[in-house]
């Protein structure tokens, strides 16, 4: 349950972060905001994946990676998690997570989209 707790927390403040950055970001553009939010959350996650001691406070992984980071951005969990691979030199499987992450991602878009579309008229 703490750990629940944890991320909970986390995520209320991330998605709270995100909002915030939306409201004051550089432009009127939503688009914007979504780079910012999603360098940002990047840059952050590699930056806490530098810290060997972070991933040994299960607490505070918790709470900064999963909680705040994932309520922030998840695309800085894929960046993330795409960093441990090539860390773990599996570049193979590196690559076919960014291609089917981004490839899959848009493709449901659009059939969810058409889907929705398809059943509403």
């Amino acid at each position: 349950m703490n750990q629940i707790l944890l991320v909970g927390i986390g995520g209320f403040f991330g998605t709270i972060l995100r909002h915030l950055i939306a409201q004051f970001s550089f432009s009127s553009s939503w688009l914007t905001s979504t780079i910012i939010v999603n360098t940002a959350g990047s840059l952050l996650i590699g930056f806490l994946f530098s810290i060997p001691s972070l991933k040994n406070n299960e607490s505070l992984y918790l709470f900064l990676i999963t909680g705040l980071l994932g309520g922030f951005t998840t695309y800085s969990a894929f960046s993330g998690e795409t960093l441990n691979l090539v860390l773990r030199q599996q570049f193979s499987l590196a690559i076919s997570y960014v291609l089917l992450t981004l490839l899959g991602g848009l493709s449901f878009c659009f059939v969810g989209f058409f889907l929705g579309k398809w059943i509403n008229y």
